[in-house]
């Protein structure tokens, strides 16, 4: 193997790639084998992929290649010596693209490009010329998201009728590379395997698009650096979930997320929260890094405990954003709206609101410039627990002593008996363990699947219009 001065690999013999070419985010733009066959990826400028081809050289005209050594404008041709296909990515939709030369009418290549199949964290339709429209599968996932079997709702072809069925069931090694496969169907068609990543075997890659790196199993290591290296000076920046895949998993690419341990009767609990803050308001003049620091510290010193028999550590990466362009599906979003924009039920006014069991924190100007001057130190550690599943703790406990000091205890009712809110920062066990719980199946499943109703674009500015949890 051989690396660019960025950390990218350039180069696997073993693999028989002679070269690899990157953009600036250092994501794989084309591929180069030693057999003249090409893989070729474009991305957005966010990192999203758009599309992918896969150009394969029927007749060894090219071959073989010496290491550095690229073909240009390698296309269909005359002879049927290359062909191409692969897929355009447009949001969840795939579109599958067939290139091929067009003898009968241009004398020139042509593309054939249809609706394949649209795709979501739980599922996929799959289009097709059935009587009853698309063909409907389902993934059942083990604890860290890897899709092990695709189930296949009944459908109907022609007259027949096909039943509900398993069509492939995928065995993992712990690095994540598939082992064993079973499939009525061509195992191949479903790509999404380990951690709910695309695996692409074309050419012998072998490989998961993880986003923001991608992932070779065979050797448990990525391609690329860690964008996060730096807080991990103790690992390897090409390590995959810190050498642990058995206990943790990544959903993105940049970081991992530890399940929970158990060390000598010590109970460890490690949230990682990939965030952005992006101001939704008409007030221009808050400063968002500013606001972010308030944020950071405060997240992280509430949530980072060690109680002896239990020890939670937290790391909040929160990335100031100026367009929802640059807002991830899997991003917790801390978005300033206008104070007045937040009421309950009863119109009164509150400082903010969140998603339950979701993504979205919305924080009031208010409280966005306390939070900068220090008169707040609680508000947005108390709105990141309802983002994982956590009531306000005034509403189903008894008795005001075990509120004074609880987190989730709403200020208005600290106030009301004379407590400052900013003193009441604890969370019990039971609390951190529903966090836990609730995240790792919300991150993997729930905040994915319901970004689409809870998340979207009106007059260029990002609108959520969920059920919210409030505070006052």
């Amino acid at each position: 193997m051989s690396y660019d001065a960025n950390g990218n690999m350039i180069k696997d013999l073993d693999r028989d790639i002679v070269t690899i070419k990157y953009n600036l985010l250092n994501l794989p733009e084309l591929i180069q084998f030693k057999n003249g066959c090409q893989i070729k990826h474009t991305y957005a400028a966010g990192g999203q992929k758009l599309s992918s081809r896969y150009i394969t050289v029927n007749a060894g005209v090219y071959q073989p290649l010496n290491p550095g050594q690229v073909i240009e404008n390698l296309d269909v041709n005359e002879n049927d010596n290359v062909t191409v296909d692969g897929m355009d990515y447009i949001g969840n939709i795939e579109y599958q693209i067939y290139r091929y030369f067009d003898w009968d009418v241009t004398f020139e290549p042509a593309e054939l490009k249809y609706i394949f199949r649209v795709h979501n964290p739980e599922g996929f339709a799959k289009n097709t010329t059935t009587t009853n429209g698309p063909i409907y599968s389902y993934y059942r996932k083990d604890h860290l998201g890897n899709n092990r079997e695709v189930w296949r709702a009944s459908y109907t072809w022609g007259s027949t009728t096909h039943p509900a069925a398993t069509v492939q069931r995928t065995q993992y090694y712990p690095s994540g590379l598939p082992w064993k496969s079973n499939s009525g169907d061509n195992p191949g068609s479903q790509p999404y395997k380990y951690g709910g990543k695309e695996f692409v075997e074309m050419h012998g890659l072998d490989e998961y698009d993880s986003d923001d790196r991608w992932y070779y199993p065979a050797i448990m290591r990525t391609t690329t650096m860690d964008p996060l290296a730096e807080k991990y000076y103790d690992i390897s920046p090409y390590a995959w979930c810190a050498n642990n895949p058995i206990n943790a998993f990544d959903p993105d690419g940049r970081d991992w997320i530890m399940n929970k341990e158990v060390v000598n009767g010590v109970t460890i609990y490690s949230f990682t929260v990939n965030g952005v803050l992006y101001n939704n308001s008409s007030d221009k003049n808050i400063d968002l890094d500013k606001l972010a620091a308030g944020l950071t510290n405060q997240i992280s010193s509430i949530y980072n405990i060690n109680k002896g028999d239990m020890v939670i550590t937290m790391d909040l990466n929160l990335r100031v954003v100026n367009s929802v362009e640059d807002i991830k599906e899997t991003d917790h979003v801390f978005q300033v709206v206008n104070q007045e924009s937040l009421r309950n039920e009863d119109n009164k006014k509150v400082t903010a609101n969140a998603d339950k069991y979701g993504l979205n924190i919305n924080i009031g100007t208010d409280l966005a410039r306390d939070i900068i001057s220090g008169k707040n130190s609680r508000s947005g550690a108390h709105e990141l627990g309802h983002t994982g599943g956590l009531y306000d703790a005034n509403i189903n406990a008894r008795g005001v002593d075990r509120l004074r000091d609880n987190l989730m205890t709403q200020s208005v009712y600290l106030q009301d008996r004379e407590i400052n809110p900013n003193s009441a920062t604890q969370l019990n066990g039971h609390q951190i363990n529903t966090i836990f719980e609730n995240r790792n199946n919300v991150n993997q499943r729930t905040q994915v699947k319901t970004r689409p109703t809870t998340f979207f674009i009106r007059d260029g500015k990002l609108i959520t219009n969920p059920v919210k949890y409030l505070s006052k």
